[in-house]
């Protein structure tokens, strides 16, 4: 594999792991594992980085997503993604 594949790698988990420090600090259910980032629906008294309710609440964009989390993500050039009804993943812009 290239170096340039290892500085990207590095780069990913230094950005994943920041934004991941700061959803921790704020107290949202996140996982990181093997350079990913993953906000969960909520767990042990947490919250979970997303809330179902219509389109146009104050406190959430039109996916569900915390704006406090997107503005997380902002600073790190991340966005959030559905995997599935219970699990956001994090990517790189």
């Amino acid at each position: 594999m290239s170096i340039i594949f290892y500085i990207y790698l590095y780069m990913k988990g230094g950005t994943m792991l920041k934004a991941y420090k700061a959803l921790k600090a704020k107290g949202y259910a996140v996982t990181f594992e093997n350079g990913n980032l993953t906000i969960w629906g909520g767990a042990d008294g947490k919250p979970g980085g997303y809330y179902y309710a219509p389109m146009g609440h104050k406190e959430t964009d039109d996916f569900g997503i915390y704006k406090e989390v997107n503005r997380i993500l902002d600073r790190y050039s991340l966005f959030a993604e559905w995997r599935n009804p219970d699990v956001i993943d994090v990517y790189p812009v």
